[in-house]
């Protein structure tokens, strides 16, 4: 299986600090993520892991925190 590489770019009038939350706080993550579960300790190499259900069909994503910057 090849690997995959997703990418995408908005511009978001908000302020940083909001949309770090809603990009790695667990509970905005489920209102956006079809309510998947997501699992990592936000550091760079480590997994990133998001669990849950749709349309009846349980799911699993895997990945890996390639680069982080808080707020960046």
């Amino acid at each position: 299986m090849a690997d995959h590489v997703a990418t995408a770019e908005t511009e978001i009038n908000s302020s940083r600090a909001q949309v770090w939350a809603a990009l790695t706080d667990p509970e905005q993550i489920k209102q956006y993520m079809f309510g998947s579960q997501v699992e990592t300790d936000w550091k760079q190499g480590s997994p990133i892991v998001w669990k849950g259900e749709y349309e009846g069909k349980k799911y699993e994503d895997k990945g890996e925190i390639v680069e982080i910057e808080p707020e960046s």
